[in-house]
């Protein structure tokens, strides 16, 4: 199990008749053999500290001979966000992860961003319980400040709306990056208003998403818009864009089973 500290707890029998005297635990990329011959016919329990853990995201044991996997504990990867100003209860931050995929907890949903003048129009891709991709930067929204999100063997959401969002998996140095000659917007409030604007540092923080334009755009930032009528903006839709939103009022990458609101004309769609 995982605990809120950090650390992994395995908790299990050890038959008297296993043939393999040995745990193989591997974390990242790492590998650990732990000898079991005192626990044979016990109940047996083995703490792994966070410092161990480090930046693994699944921690997989085996029998000693590497066959078959007896189970997987999912490290936690700690979301912090930003409230909204404007609309207590309400947070933001982003995430980017290059290799493991991630179920959306409770309350959690993540967007994709797509620049519309001087908004980010935000299009919903998944909500709680639904695992979300790797190599795709997004926006998750969430009604609490600090949650946990764990890798997934689930089959993630499959993304078809369009993303102007990148990330990197590690903090960046921007002046030796591909971004280099790029204006980099990164999620921020200004004006009590919450948006991606215009980052003055040197380092792009890791599993963050970050808006890149070209240099020639002098835009000082781009405020969310997620089409529902709160302090973050409005999403403004054009007649033959056939953008999708649901009866909450959030856009939507893919048309779902029921009454949508499509160019602003209520629509039922049946399959």
């Amino acid at each position: 199990m995982h605990n809120a500290d950090g650390t992994a707890t395995l908790k299990g029998y050890w038959g008297e008749t296993d043939d393999s005297k040995k745990l193989k635990i591997v974390i990242g990329s790492k590998i650990y053999d732990v000898d079991m011959t005192s626990v044979e016919g016990k109940n047996f329990v083995i703490h792994i500290p966070a410092a161990t853990i480090g930046s693994a995201t699944m921690i997989e044991v085996y029998h000693q001979d590497y066959v078959a996997a007896k189970r997987s504990v999912g490290v936690p990867f700690i979301i912090s966000a930003h409230e909204d100003p404007q609309n207590a209860g309400h947070y933001y931050s982003t995430f980017y992860s290059e290799m493991n995929k991630y179920q959306l907890p409770e309350g959690v949903e993540a967007y994709v961003g797509t620049v519309e003048g001087n908004t980010l129009a935000l299009t919903l891709i998944a909500e709680a319980g639904q695992v979300i991709p790797a190599h795709n930067a997004v926006i998750l929204k969430s009604a609490t400040a600090i949650y946990s999100m764990y890798a997934s063997t689930d089959d993630a959401v499959t993304l078809t709306a369009t993303n102007d969002l990148c990330g990197v998996a590690t903090a960046t140095d921007i002046s030796s990056s591909d971004y280099s000659r790029k204006v980099l917007y990164t999620l921020a409030a200004e004006n009590s208003t919450v948006g991606f604007y215009k980052y003055v540092g040197n380092t792009l923080g890791a599993n963050k998403a970050f808006l890149p334009r070209e240099t020639e755009a002098d835009v000082k930032g781009y405020v969310l818009s997620t089409g529902v009528e709160t302090g973050i903006g409005q999403c403004t839709t054009r007649q033959g864009d056939n953008v999708l939103f649901d009866l909450s009022g959030r856009r939507r990458a893919a048309p779902m089973k029921g009454v949508m609101i499509v160019n602003g004309k209520k629509v039922l769609v049946n399959d």
